[in-house]
């Protein structure tokens, strides 16, 4: 099963009431938090509008979407993954749910290559740009395993 894909419901991973009796379980009996962190793939707006992942986020106290723009410089339609559809994609995060926010990514390509931190460093611009305005209260992150990549994000972009 694949529970990082942002239309799991919609694709038959899991079904819309096998979701909802976990998230009930989890949440009621459990008392605990319900997180997903949905990988968008590169999916442009468009395409997330017909992945589900909207609905699916009912189901979670928060949803971080990996909007996967360190990871990919085309999407999946083919286009280039540029700035401009960056702030697009945290627009759509933005306006799909009120517990809706990123991850933010980084892995051990950032140690070598000048390119990737400056892209993580847009993480950080696109928040300002979009409808969020600035940093999103509630983040996720994701790191590799090597603490110097923390470090060398952190460095070249402190608001990261």
């Amino acid at each position: 099963m694949e529970l990082e894909s942002c239309g799991q419901v919609n694709w038959g991973y899991i079904t819309d009431s096998e979701l909802n009796e976990l998230s009930n379980y989890i949440r009621n009996e459990r008392y605990q938090q319900v997180i997903w962190i949905p990988s968008l793939g590169g999916r442009t707006t468009q395409q997330l509008e017909d992945s589900g992942v909207k609905n699916t986020m009912r189901y979670f106290n928060y949803v971080f979407c990996q909007p996967n723009y360190y990871q990919k410089d085309t999407m999946m339609d083919g286009s280039e993954y540029t700035y401009e559809k960056f702030v697009e994609i945290l627009n759509w995060v933005h306006n799909a749910s009120q517990n809706s926010y990123i991850e933010l990514e980084a892995d051990s390509k950032v140690l070598s290559d000048s390119n990737k931190v400056l892209r993580d460093c847009k993480y950080v611009d696109a928040q300002k740009d979009s409808k969020v305005g600035d940093i999103w209260p509630q983040r996720a992150y994701y790191f590799d395993i090597e603490k110097e990549v923390i470090d060398r994000v952190r460095y070249t972009c402190p608001e990261w």
